[in-house]
């Protein structure tokens, strides 16, 4: 079936099993999750207010036509996420050994010894090995 020029096998092809998010994607999330904060669209608690994700969903496929993202699961997995790894930086930061770098606007690390000891302690921050070097 062809919907909007794009027929679902190439959507699925070019999304594969996983969803692969292209630059451009990721900016208009976060362009869009930026004015829902802004506007008020969380609760108290600090998450968002329901409906805020098939929301999304709406503003995305209106930003970038043909772009196959759903909120669930695209939207809602690509946040979950972004809150992992906020939450592995996070931590990062207030533990010592680690440091922000202002100039290269990143996080480096003090030693090896520093990092593997960090990671035994938090295994999901091995998704920042590129960091070490």
């Amino acid at each position: 079936m062809d919907v909007g020029g794009i027929s679902q096998a190439n959507e699925q092809e070019r999304r594969g099993v996983r969803c692969v998010w292209t630059k451009e994607e990721e900016d208009v999330l976060l362009s869009i999750l930026d004015e829902i904060v802004i506007s008020g669209g969380r609760a108290d608690c600090g998450s968002f207010k329901s409906g805020t994700v098939k929301n999304i969903e709406t503003r995305m496929a209106f930003a970038i036509p043909n772009c196959g993202l759903k909120a669930i699961p695209h939207i809602e997995s690509k946040l979950k996420f972004w809150k992992k790894q906020h939450r592995v930086v996070y931590d990062m930061l207030n533990t010592s050994g680690f440091g922000w770098n202002d100039v290269r606007k990143c996080i480096e690390v003090d030693s090896d010894e520093a990092w593997k000891s960090y990671v035994q302690k938090d295994s999901e921050a091995s998704i920042f090995h590129f960091m070490r070097g």
